[in-house]
């Protein structure tokens, strides 16, 4: 799935490069599929409409005991850490004076949140290394039957 959600980023824009990472073994989350790919979209697509071609783009999936962690990580200008604390709010905008006809509804982040609390995960936004930004999504592993 993650796959396939960078592939589709790909093939709609590659000014926007993008790398993966995903550790073998990682299993299937508690998640329903359709709308985890929805949050993914959303997360790289979010780097698309807010950071200029050529930001470079890392999306990760690793295994983390009982969990699974995927990173969407960029380096473009970030967001300051009052930001960060809002962007996950309904309707929240960087730019205010954003219309919803030149750029969404201020919904993607708070309906990803809300999926990922939904399935007993954390959603969260941090500083990337270079300045950019890191949107982590942490996932229970679905168990394994005997």
């Amino acid at each position: 799935m993650l796959g396939q959600a960078v592939d589709a980023a790909l093939a709609v824009d590659r000014r926007w490069p993008i790398t993966k990472s995903l550790d073998p073994g990682i299993g299937a989350v508690a998640a329903d599929p359709a709308d985890l790919r929805r949050v993914l979209d959303n997360l790289i697509g979010n780097v698309r409409t807010h950071t200029p071609p050529g930001t470079a783009t890392h999306v990760a999936a690793r295994r983390d005991g009982a969990s699974v962690t995927i990173t969407v990580a960029d380096d473009g200008p970030g967001l300051s850490a009052a930001e960060r604390d809002r962007m996950f709010d309904r309707f929240w905008r960087k730019d205010p004076s954003r219309s919803r006809q030149a750029g969404g509804s201020g919904l993607g982040l708070s309906i990803a949140a809300t999926l990922v609390t939904c399935w007993n995960g954390r959603i969260a936004a941090t500083e990337s290394a270079g300045g950019g930004l890191t949107v982590t999504v942490t996932l229970p592993q679905l168990s394994r039957s005997p």
